[in-house]
């Protein structure tokens, strides 16, 4: 048998169908990922009689399932949701035979919208446990490394820079030397490193964790937000700049924007010290899962489905969270859920001053995700339960 997995949507689809191949490539089986070119990809995998698996969100259902259909493909969709299910396509996924989500908080929203449950079968995303692993040098560590990405990342930094500024006996410096001075701190060794990855910050819990450093001893902590240039993210830079600027933390906060190879952004997590996102809502949470397997300690929230890839006092901290709802870049309502800074400040804490439990709780993130999340074994499910469709 040979597979496609189409791919639709932000990088972490990508990520996501890459994960499969490369487990369906150890046990042997062909496939190909298409994340883009999607009619050319279907016509190609109906030429081969391979069956696809689509990927993506319930919103790219037209994308990764109705268009390859209609070209004559067999199509398994593999589906996220962060948030609230349309009616109209719960209905419409209770036309299919069954699909894949990736995560049971993502089966719950599926069903609260009017989804069959028994069309739904979890299948947790995989990655290549050997490609993100602790073992290694990062690249990181020499500070000229981080030259291009700062310059790429001037423009929004340059909100940062006018924040420091303004503060009572600052000098206005170059953006040039403030570029220098903020690799050369990236870098420093003796700095306790955060990072949040997303498209946006915000929606990883960002400002939960910039008000959760408040009250807790900051001076040598640096914290990393890596986001893309979306409506989101220029959204609520200003306002979590601000915020930092408030709490006295804006010289501790950079952001590195715009897509990168996934050698940089596996650099970027093995350079950290503490991978801290307690996102609002969460489908599943790749770099979750990822920095685990670089044996990094996970602060995450409670709510969302990183309840089911960390476990608390484990492989870092789930701290607890309230419902919260707040509007996009579309002003559109979303429902999800906000961590609690007091809870968020205490597991920080307790990770910055402790080492040793750094090390314990990285290690046992790397354990699990070697035994739940290890491509080969999500592979050969797919494999098992695609066996009987017809290529």
């Amino acid at each position: 048998m040979h597979y496609t997995i189409l791919t639709h949507g932000t990088a972490s689809f990508y990520d996501q169908g890459l994960g499969l191949a490369r487990g369906l490539t150890e046990l042997g089986i062909p496939c190909r990922v298409a994340g883009r070119f999607i009619r050319l990809a279907t016509q190609r995998a109906v030429s081969r009689r391979s069956v696809c698996i689509g990927i993506g969100s319930w919103r790219s259902l037209s994308v990764i399932y109705d268009q390859p259909r209609s070209m004559g493909a067999t199509v398994v969709p593999w589906l996220v949701s962060d948030d609230t299910v349309s009616a109209e396509a719960a209905c419409r996924l209770n036309e299919l035979e069954w699909f894949y989500v990736t995560s049971e908080w993502c089966q719950r929203t599926f069903e609260e919208a009017g989804v069959e449950p028994h069309k739904m079968r979890v299948l947790y995303e995989g990655l290549d446990t050997h490609f993100w692993s602790p073992s290694g040098t990062t690249l990181l560590d020499d500070w000229r490394q981080w030259i291009v990405p700062l310059w790429r990342s001037r423009h929004v930094n340059r909100l940062r820079l006018e924040a420091l500024s303004r503060r009572p006996g600052a000098g206005v410096a170059s953006d040039g030397h403030n570029l220098f001075a903020t690799a050369r701190l990236l870098a420093n060794p003796s700095q306790v490193r955060l990072l949040t990855i997303g498209q946006d910050a915000t929606s990883k819990g960002f400002q939960e964790v910039l008000r959760g450093l408040a009250d807790t001893d900051h001076a040598n902590v640096i914290h990393v937000a890596k986001i893309l240039n979306t409506p989101c993210s220029r959204l609520h830079v200003p306002r979590e700049v601000e915020l930092a600027a408030e709490i006295g933390l804006t010289a501790r906060i950079v952001y590195i924007v715009g897509r990168y190879r996934r050698t940089f952004i596996r650099d970027l997590i093995r350079w950290s010290t503490i991978y801290a996102a307690p996102s609002r809502h969460e489908g599943f949470g790749l770099p979750h899962v990822q920095a685990m397997s670089c044996a990094k300690p996970v602060v995450t929230c409670r709510g969302t489905a990183a309840e089911e890839t960390s476990i608390d006092g484990v492989t870092g901290f789930v701290v607890p969270s309230t419902s919260f709802t707040w509007r996009n870049s579309s002003d559109c309502l979303v429902h999800g859920v906000r961590a609690d800074p007091l809870a968020v400040r205490d597991a920080l804490s307790t990770l910055i001053h402790d080492p040793s439990l750094r090390q314990r709780m990285g290690d046992e993130g790397r354990h699990r995700a070697l035994e739940h999340f290890a491509c080969r074994e999500i592979a050969a499910r797919v494999v098992s339960d695609t066996a009987d469709l017809p290529d």
